[in-house]
């Protein structure tokens, strides 16, 4: 029950924070400031484009997690709670020992408001759009350093 209470919070101060770091600049692959972004391959051999301050760790882990949960919708069944658990022990609640810098704490943010949502992504088929959503949302937010709370939300 702490855990919940613990990623139910977690999810709060990541929609607070929405878009707080607006300001802030974005590195990427197409800026101006000569800095690149990473670019990494899974072992799934899918490019990943990240953050240049986002550690290699926080990205395999959190991409772990969120392919481990796409993964359980493609399949209609509840992934294996563990590993999603192991994930928030990990960087939520030991967030003081990861010393996660801000463009981390973004990804890890988006990633754990996924492993939150999990079981709505699964028990209502109707919201796969949402995983969808939300998954567009972490590649973006792995891409930039910045989770954009409400890009993408609205159909036109």
């Amino acid at each position: 029950m702490r855990k919940y209470l613990f990623l139910l919070m977690a999810a709060l101060v990541l929609v607070a924070c929405g878009n707080a770091n607006a300001d802030s600049e974005n590195v990427n692959d197409s800026n101006d400031s000569g800095e690149v972004g990473n670019n990494k391959s899974n072992n799934e051999g899918e490019n990943l484009t990240a953050h240049i301050d986002i550690r290699d760790e926080v990205i395999g882990d959190s991409y772990q997690v969120m392919r481990l949960i796409e993964k359980a919708i493609d399949k209609d069944e509840e992934p294996n709670m563990n590993i999603l658990f192991d994930y928030t022990d990990k960087y939520v609640e030991g967030y003081d020992e990861q010393e996660l810098n801000e463009q981390e704490f973004e990804l890890v943010s988006a990633t754990t408001l996924m492993v939150i949502r999990v079981d709505s992504y699964i028990t209502i088929g109707s919201e796969r759009r949402d995983f969808e959503l939300d998954k567009e949302k972490w590649y973006k937010t792995l891409e930039t350093g910045e989770y954009q709370a409400d890009e993408g939300t609205t159909n036109d």
